[in-house]
């Protein structure tokens, strides 16, 4: 039982165990940490979380972000270092209640970012590049 846990880091996953943490553990948490998930390229299961309050990512190598529109709890998301979620960041407009976003990366420079400009539908966003 994780009832007492709100945070939890998870590195180091396949797709399946991703997705089997994702869906079965999931929204035992408020904030997720995932850092060096280099073998996850789907994050399709992160559409189905409920409850989970803040997203970060260190090194995924998802190739595009997730459906967000089910994501209600959905605070916060930090993307540092994982270039192909960064490319285009269109579906955050989708977040319904997404405040803070936090991009972090050492390519910026080298790579394109497809979403230069996006609609939000939420309160005030904070986006710290």
């Amino acid at each position: 039982n994780h009832t007492d846990v709100s945070a939890v880091e998870v590195g180091e996953m396949t797709q399946l165990e991703f997705d089997y943490f994702v869906t079965n553990y999931g929204d035992n948490f408020e904030s997720i940490y995932f850092f060096h998930n280099t073998k996850v390229k789907d994050l399709t299961a992160l559409s189905k979380l409920k409850k989970v309050k803040y997203l970060l990512f260190y090194n995924v190598r998802g190739a595009a972000l997730w459906d967000m529109s089910n994501n209600e709890a959905l605070r916060g998301i930090m993307i540092s270092e994982s270039k192909k979620m960064l490319y285009d960041l269109e579906q955050l407009q989708y977040a319904p209640h997404l405040e803070e976003l936090l991009l972090f990366s050492s390519t910026f420079n080298k790579y394109p970012v497809k979403t230069t400009i996006f609609k939000h539908k939420g309160t005030a966003l904070w986006l710290c590049l």
